[in-house]
């Protein structure tokens, strides 16, 4: 046993308050798994090891305080289903797992129960026959007097839409989520899943959305807001606010002190309509409720005050924030500026390489202008485009060339493999992790469909 694993061995040997969690990841999976791992650091959870592959991750924490699962699944932006494990067995038996659901949902007549099953090592996870050991069970709780609906499906993995629909969280509802690692079986109960109609509904149930210039998914806004610092107090900025997607998921996050900033007059008008939207539908009273105009034009400033926060809406070109802020106020930026036209033409690598040259120019003045406004410390967590290009019935890729410029600027490049790295930043062991998931390289994070043009790449700075 290696040095650190003894550290880990005795932690855990002297704690009471270990608890070991499921998190069923999203299809960005490294995106989900660094976001869950930064929002357990923020939130004081000591992570003493966790194993996953790309559809979950387990996670044994160290912790006087139980996961809060409605508030996780709540904040988390790329996470699908949150759970405990609540059994370590070396086998799977029919009859004991009834005899074990039955004991959790004793005081009940009649339950409902399905299955979804992973497989860590990837290897076995076709000879799994869910169906066949769900009508076991059923038919060994029969014996037990037990009336029972099985929720079957043609996947391994029920989605969240299945879970809730066939209430499977409801308290005579059971989720077995079966985690298969080397030679045991982890076996884990389902509590949330992700609220994929609220979802939805902040997608593409808002007034105002602009398809033309490009739109921010919600998910992925709230998992670049968690790989800040958490701090909901530092005074946050999205200096390409657009319609004001960034900004909504802020507020949902409880952050106090928001700025929107944007060279576009309509995308400031709709960021203030779909925040307004946005509170009314949560119920969150406001005391701003018309957009400030001047002579039918929108005036620089619409503060919209609600609870104990303040959102500031600017029209500003970014490349002049400082003229506007003072230097090292900012503690927090997240944005994703404009990443090119979506008609561009992946055949064509002089368009590809014209545009790459002026979104260079764009990001350098960006950045010049956070270097005087962002405090010492402060985050950036921004996305950069990457541009396929097919030729020759090959693909491959662009990026903009500007690393070396904004480290020029005092700004530092964070490794997102850093996140994993146990020793320094979170105090867990490897030595369980599948040898092949060791492998795995986070230093470069994407977020795509196959299908786009034009791919999201995910970077984390900070101000030196």
């Amino acid at each position: 046993m290696s040095k650190m694993s003894n550290k880990i061995y005795m932690a855990e040997e002297s704690s009471k308050f270990i608890r070991e969690y499921f998190f069923v990841l999203g299809k960005n999976n490294k995106l989900s798994i660094l976001e869950i791992l930064n929002y357990l650091k923020n939130n004081n959870f000591e992570v003493l090891n966790f194993r996953y592959n790309d559809e979950i991750l387990t996670i044994k924490i160290k912790s006087e305080n139980e996961l809060n699962y409605k508030q996780a699944i709540s904040d988390l932006g790329g996470t699908i289903k949150i759970g405990n494990i609540i059994a370590d067995v070396a086998s799977l038996n029919a009859k004991n797992t009834a005899e074990f659901l039955n004991s959790y949902l004793a005081e009940f007549t009649r339950i409902f129960f399905g299955i979804s099953y992973f497989d860590l090592d990837k290897q076995n996870q076709g000879n799994f026959n869910i169906k066949k050991f769900g009508l076991e069970i059923k038919n060994e709780l029969k014996e037990l007097e037990k009336s029972c609906r099985f929720v079957d499906s043609n996947e391994y993995n029920l989605s969240s839409v299945t879970v809730a629909k066939n209430k499977l969280l409801h308290e005579n509802g059971f989720e077995i989520v079966i985690v298969k690692s080397n030679n045991n079986y982890l076996i884990g109960r389902t509590f949330v899943v992700q609220d994929f109609e609220d979802y939805g509904d902040r997608d593409f149930g808002r007034p105002n959305r602009d398809s033309h210039s490009g739109m921010l998914p919600p998910k992925l806004c709230k998992m670049m807001i968690n790989l800040t610092n958490g701090n909901k107090d530092n005074l946050v900025l999205d200096p390409f606010c657009g319609s004001g997607t960034m900004l909504q998921e802020l507020v949902l996050l409880n952050y106090k002190n928001i700025i929107g900033t944007d060279l576009s007059i309509k995308a400031i008008e709709d960021s203030f309509i779909n925040i307004k939207w946005l509170l009314d539908r949560k119920n969150i009273k406001s005391e701003n409720s018309k957009i400030n105009l001047e002579n039918d034009k929108i005036k620089v400033n619409n503060l919209i005050k609600f609870e104990n926060k303040i959102l500031n809406i600017f029209n500003f070109d970014v490349q002049f924030l400082q003229d506007i802020f003072e230097n090292n106020s900012i503690d927090t930026i997240i944005a994703e500026p404009y990443l090119g036209p979506n008609n561009i033409n992946i055949n064509n690598e002089y368009q590809i390489k014209t545009v790459i040259k002026e979104l260079e120019d764009l990001y350098k003045k960006a950045f010049y202008s956070f270097s005087k406004i962002l405090k010492p410390k402060g985050e950036i967590i921004i996305i950069f485009p990457v541009f396929k290009f097919e030729a020759n019935k090959k693909i491959s890729f662009f990026k903009l060339n500007i690393l070396n410029d904004i480290s020029e600027m005092q700004f530092k490049k964070i490794n997102f493999n850093d996140s994993i790295n146990i020793k320094e930043n979170l105090n867990i062991s490897i030595d369980n992790l599948n040898k092949d998931l060791q492998k795995n390289d986070f230093s470069n994070i994407m977020y795509f469909r196959a299908d786009q043009k034009i791919y999201r790449e995910i970077y984390k700075f900070v101000k030196i």
